[in-house]
């Protein structure tokens, strides 16, 4: 007489529905952790961005020996006030208008790419939408002020980024966020 193998490989129901459990609960547990990791992230790339894109003005002035305005925009082919949450462009300004013109050229437009926070720039009266980084000096004469980065949930993350007279910028606690 021959036996029949009762003996099946495989999972029963019972174990795959007490792992996906188990899976569920552990990723309850990792999710906040991980959007302050991605919040925590996010700020870091913003400072990182803004200075690597002053420190690109900064140094396009001298070599040009022009003004380089840095400018926010919605498309990466105009200024357009308030967007620097969008993207920030920077470009060649010949005629000193501080405004985009169709015979100036674009030296850089770079997305911001922000999900978790807002970014704003708090200008001075001669200076209150973007930054000029002057001919004469590569320095950001004339446009001090500062950066507002304003993370959605996180408060630690909302900073201020002031630019000081020699174009540096120090991170300090926000007073601008809501």
């Amino acid at each position: 007489i021959m036996r029949a193998n009762v003996f099946k490989k495989g999972f029963s129901l019972i174990e795959i529905l007490i792992t996906l459990s188990i899976l569920a609960i552990v990723a309850s547990w990792a999710s906040p952790s991980f959007k302050t990791m991605q919040a925590r992230q996010e700020f870091s790339s913003v400072v990182y961005l803004i200075r690597q894109q002053m420190n690109l003005a900064r140094s396009h002035a001298l070599t040009v020996h022009s003004d380089i305005v840095m400018c926010p925009s919605r498309d990466l082919l105009s200024c357009e006030n308030d967007q620097w949450q969008h993207s920030i462009l920077i470009f060649i300004d010949t005629n000193k208008n501080r405004k985009l013109d169709p015979n100036e050229t674009i030296v850089s437009s770079t997305p911001t790419l922000l999900k978790y926070g807002s970014l704003t720039w708090h200008g001075n009266a001669s200076h209150p939408h973007q930054i000029v980084f002057q001919s004469d000096t590569g320095l950001p004469r004339g446009s001090m002020g500062h950066f507002s980065y304003c993370n959605f949930e996180q408060v630690e993350y909302q900073k201020d980024l002031a630019i000081g007279m020699m174009g540096h910028i120090t991170t300090l606690a926000s007073a601008q966020c809501n």
